[in-house]
């Protein structure tokens, strides 16, 4: 077998993805893309300094051109891919353009072959979000190809735009965050460092980091094609892993290094490993062992028993009494009065999200109720939760009661 399936991340993984206490998302990269003709960031890289290689007169390469020529080689040859399309784009922008429009052209991605490892991510019965740094739109294309036309519609949103999908990400829509952009839409390319710094220091990428940080401190994250050490993901794992918040995540990845295993290691990064498969010509193929790996998180079963959420009440009326109408009964019947209001912020959390506006502007709205409700002590009527009566008082001060 290709991978040791009793490899304890692995055996990790399929417990908590079974018994769904938290969330699985995953994080696909090129590694997918790769097997069906379309470049890695390596290989894209390659093919544009070739191009301006072939394309740039000998006689306009020296004096200053040369050196950017030499600096961009350089870049390449040091796997400073950003830097290197950073440079290209400065000074060769036509043919940078021309470059990046064949390799994204639309006739080209309608007509790739879906990767099987977006299909089965997406038929997974508890997935339904999907982050990707690719911008070749395939993973709209498997989730369209997997369900068809009698499904939700997937929600799509570019890295610039992440903050617009977050209450849809907490209610469980279907959601496929394109963080460097979505290929019909150049203005959300990130493809060099300017763009990428943009993306990370600006006004809205303060938003896009503080959304990554929110994703990896309450999902559970499973990386699959994609390099995490990339600077475009590392530095948000780093650190949260330093502030003690980063939930378990893991990286299913081929015949791991030392160095990255040193780093995941480092990072709270559980590691799931594998080897791929070998093609008649002899090129490793991912796709089938990674697709045996998910199948068998899907179908495992936790022998742990589940624990079983009380169902809250909701209250749907449109209408709900003023503000002054529920502070004049939580101060005669504090008991009613929470309930009305634990039974609202439930119906307006489940149907817009506990972290979005509703919420927030309803708790403002009725913060004096809330408060008053909130009291609790030793003698009646703040001496009783539900169906629990407190009668001992074990410590108390100016600003609690135990």
């Amino acid at each position: 077998m290709p991978y040791d399936s009793h490899q304890p991340n692995l055996r990790r993984l399929k417990k908590s993805y079974s018994e769904a206490f938290r969330r699985t998302v995953f994080f696909v990269g090129a590694g997918s893309s790769t097997e069906v003709g379309l470049p890695n960031w390596y290989d894209l890289a390659q093919g544009l300094f070739d191009d301006l290689d072939q394309a740039t007169p000998s006689s306009a390469l020296s004096g200053e051109l040369l050196d950017e020529f030499n600096t961009a080689q350089e870049h390449l040859q040091d796997g400073r891919l950003w830097d290197f399309f950073e440079s290209i784009e400065r000074n060769w922008t036509q043919i940078y353009e021309d470059y990046l429009k064949e390799v994204f052209s639309d006739e080209r991605l309608a007509s790739c072959e879906i990767p099987s490892v977006y299909r089965r991510i997406w038929r997974m019965r508890n997935v339904g979000q999907v982050l990707t740094l690719n911008i070749d739109g395939l993973v709209r294309r498997a989730y369209e190809d997997a369900f068809g036309s009698d499904t939700p519609q997937l929600l799509e949103f570019p890295g610039t735009n992440v903050l617009d999908s977050k209450s849809y990400f907490s209610r469980n829509y279907p959601v496929a965050l394109n963080l460097h952009g979505i290929h019909t839409q150049r203005t959300t390319w990130v493809m060099n460092a300017s763009e990428r710094k943009k993306l990370f220091s600006s006004m809205r990428g303060g938003s896009y980091l503080s959304f990554l940080r929110h994703i990896f401190e309450n999902y559970i994250v499973v990386f699959v094609g994609v390099n995490i050490r990339d600077i475009a993901v590392s530095p948000v794992i780093e650190e949260i892993s330093k502030s003690g918040l980063l939930q378990d995540h893991y990286w299913i990845v081929p015949n791991i290094s030392s160095d990255n295993y040193t780093w995941a290691q480092r990072n709270g990064v559980r590691t799931i490993n594998y080897e791929p498969e070998l093609s008649d010509a002899g090129r490793s193929v991912h796709s089938p062992v990674i697709c045996s790996i998910l199948d068998e998180v899907e179908a495992f079963k936790s022998f742990d028993r589940p624990a079983i959420l009380p169902e809250r009440e909701m209250l749907t009326e449109r209408s709900f009494p003023e503000a002054t109408d529920v502070t004049t009964e939580a101060a005669r019947n504090p008991i009613s009065a929470r309930r009305k209001l634990d039974a609202r912020i439930e119906f307006l959390g489940q149907q817009h999200g506990f972290d979005g506006k509703q919420v927030s502007g309803f708790t403002k709205e009725y913060s004096i109720p809330i408060e008053l409700t909130s009291i609790i002590g030793n003698t009646a009527p703040f001496n009783k939760l539900e169906d629990v009566v407190l009668s001992t008082q074990i410590s108390s001060s100016n600003s609690s009661n135990v």
